[in-house]
């Protein structure tokens, strides 16, 4: 999995020369009971390239390609947050900063499109939801006209979709592992969106 940390260019630089360091903070977190301060000791990593609406400098940024089952007992969970988040201990993170690069915003949403339309074109099996996931009885003809569409079409499509449609409702026709499917890939397209939405907000700056 490749995970991204933002930081000042200055601060990018000394990563990138002396490795992660570790920082002590509460992060915000604070004890139910007592209200003292939970300090967490680590650095951060998303899933997604994050900036500043999210309390992330976008200077620059440094990847790490690392393994899932070494992430499993640092990730934070929040709900309703829209990207995955872990607190890395700096000793791990330094094993698998491999790629000694400092990258910025724009480049990395430039590598992240070309890997995306890389898994697009040459999926693995197992990863595309079965024919019937994408077709509904009534309203759609064949998966070879859907797949027809451009992608800037399938959004309004989904988007047109979304207002005749409650969540409770579409929820209803998942049958299985269809919810599964469902869950995995809109996560994708949700964090897709997002960048695409940034994209947008840094244009207009």
């Amino acid at each position: 999995m490749k995970l991204y940390h933002g930081a000042a260019i200055v601060h990018a630089k000394q990563m990138l020369a002396e490795g992660f360091e570790n920082l002590t903070n509460n992060f915000g977190l604070f004890n139910a009971a007592t209200g003292e301060p939970v300090n967490t000791t680590g650095v951060f990593f998303s899933d997604v390239v994050l900036d500043e609406n999210e309390g992330v400098n976008s200077e620059a940024y440094l990847v790490l390609d690392i393994p899932d089952a070494e992430l499993t007992q640092y990730e934070w969970f929040e709900e309703g947050k829209g990207y995955r988040e872990w607190c890395i201990p700096a000793e791990l993170a330094n094993l698998y900063f491999l790629d000694r690069a400092i990258y910025s915003w724009e480049e990395l949403q430039s590598v992240l499109a070309l890997d995306r339309r890389r898994s697009i074109e040459e999926p693995e099996n197992g990863n595309w939801p079965s024919n019937s996931f994408y077709q509904s009885e009534p309203d759609t003809e064949t998966l070879g006209e859907v797949s027809s569409l451009s992608l800037k079409e399938l959004v309004g499509c989904i988007y047109r979709e979304s207002l005749k449609t409650e969540p409770v409702e579409f929820l209803a026709l998942l049958e299985g592992n269809e919810v599964n499917e469902f869950n995995d890939q809109s996560e994708h397209i949700l964090n897709w969106l997002i960048s695409v939405r940034r994209l947008i907000g840094h244009d207009s700056d």
